[in-house]
């Protein structure tokens, strides 16, 4: 089923699936390193996040040496949805994860599968849950 409160891209994974703004994809892209004078293949998390002032779709990347990307940089590198806003899908059913606040008090704070009903573990940080639980993807 498709969210439409995120905007589509047009664009497909390798799966064929539609990639949506907030979506983030896995793939495999060839980067310029200065420091070694050559091309070099990393696998990179990207995160669909805006049109650019050209109209073309941006993708964020999740390390600190890139910055942007966008689809004709990536396209061929075999990108597949992970997960969205922010939050892998869940390693156990592959199903949608939410934050939620407040098993005990409103200062806990976890993330669940809307699946399998997995979760995280309780933090006290919306940072350190969705750490917490972006570690745990094999995917």
């Amino acid at each position: 089923m498709m969210d439409y409160k995120h905007m589509l891209t047009g664009y497909l994974d390798k799966n064929g699936k539609e990639i949506c703004e907030g979506h983030m994809i896995k793939c495999h892209i060839k980067i310029w390193v200065d420091a070694e004078e050559d091309w070099r293949q990393f696998d990179l998390i990207l995160t669909c996040c805006h049109v650019d002032s050209i109209g073309s779709w941006v993708f964020r990347c999740d390390k600190p040496f890139t910055a942007a990307y966008i689809w004709e940089e990536i396209k061929d590198g075999n990108p597949k949805i992970i997960g969205k806003d922010g939050l892998r899908f869940c390693p156990f059913c592959g199903g949608e994860a939410v934050i939620r606040h407040g098993i005990i008090s409103d200062d806990n704070i976890y993330v669940e599968c809307v699946e399998c009903n997995s979760c995280s573990g309780i933090f006290h940080e919306e940072g350190e849950a969705i750490t917490a639980w972006n570690m745990r993807f094999e995917g």
